[in-house]
């Protein structure tokens, strides 16, 4: 469900996900990105959690990075506190994705928080980055199968123009590796957004015999879609050029559920002729849609380019709106 931001907030907020009840679970990311702060001023006055958990990249919150001031991170850390009874912080590293899951781990796994007690679960997907997001996801499932899991995102009023710039490497997300079959072509499926060149290093990295380029033809903002479709064009054309096997195909990105519906549709008649890697690169939320195809054929590879760069100043401004959908991930 879309609402607008200030109208999201006018009508209440976010609530938990049983009434009168606190959610078992709230989790957020922290970034250089102001929005990342958006939660706080979205959840409702009577909105409690018995466990907010506040992650970061270790490359951003450092100040000497090139990160923003600790006082943001305060302001987001204080503001999950006024409404959780415990907070814990969890730090990854954007180059080191195992240091991404052991910090979950170690949370999940601690003494009273149970695959049996955790019912709730409510995951600010804003501010994390796709392969934190993917694993994160990934942890839930296994660790808590009978949580209600309620996804809520903000989008940004502009982007940058630039995101991310140059690359350290194409690699395989941690619990999504798939099922190379000896013998079978690669079809890669891209979730194509505004990054132009981290596209491209996908095809190069995997070579396919097939590319399915998909469009979010329904973006979160309308505004972004001009800017969508110039990007794409790029890509268009380098593949002609290369002379590669593409077949184009529109996705939803502002939704999970229809998304994913979508890219089951295109996917589900190549999995028999293809080792199929799917590579998102579009909004959060489809990249949750991603998950949740990939999971259901757990032959699917999905990879994750890394950038070497992100435009910290200024990668987005604003809030836009607000979107609100429960996931069935077992």
């Amino acid at each position: 469900m879309r609402t607008l931001f200030d109208e999201f907030k006018a009508g209440g907020g976010l609530t938990t996900i049983v009434p009168g009840q606190p959610d078992d679970l709230l989790l957020v990311a922290y970034s250089f990105e102001p929005r990342s702060l958006a939660v706080v001023e979205c959840l409702s006055d009577s909105y409690e959690a018995n466990l907010g958990v506040i992650y970061n990249n270790q490359e951003i919150v450092s100040i000497e990075n090139g990160g923003p001031p600790i006082s943001s991170y305060d302001e987001l850390r204080f503001g999950i506190a006024a409404r959780c009874r415990e907070v814990r912080q969890a730090q990854g590293s954007l180059v080191r994705p195992g240091v991404q899951l052991e910090t979950f781990t170690k949370i999940f796994t601690r003494r009273g928080f149970d695959r049996e007690s955790v019912r709730s679960i409510t995951l600010d997907a804003t501010s994390f980055n796709r392969e934190t997001l993917l694993m994160l996801l990934g942890i839930i499932e296994f660790a808590f199968p009978k949580a209600r899991i309620r996804v809520f995102y903000v989008s940004p009023v502009t982007y940058g123009d630039w995101l991310s710039a140059g690359f350290k490497q194409v690699r395989n997300v941690i619990g999504l590796a798939g099922l190379q079959i000896p013998g079978r072509k690669t079809l890669l499926v891209l979730l194509y957004g505004f990054e132009h060149q981290r596209a491209l290093k996908a095809i190069e990295e995997y070579e396919p015999a097939k590319v399915l380029l998909g469009f979010g033809g329904t973006p979160t903002e309308i505004e972004f879609l001009k800017r969508n479709l110039e990007e794409l064009d790029k890509v268009q054309k380098k593949l002609v050029l290369s002379q590669q096997e593409v077949m184009e195909f529109e996705f939803r990105a502002d939704s999970i559920a229809h998304c994913a519906k979508q890219l089951e549709e295109v996917i589900r008649r190549e999995l028999d002729s293809y080792n199929v890697v799917m590579a998102p690169m579009s909004t959060k939320l489809s990249t949750i849609a991603t998950y949740v195809v990939a999971r259901k054929h757990p032959q699917i590879q999905v990879a994750y380019c890394v950038p070497g760069e992100y435009n910290t100043q200024s990668y987005s401004d604003g809030t836009k709106s607000v979107f609100t959908e429960e996931l069935t991930l077992s």
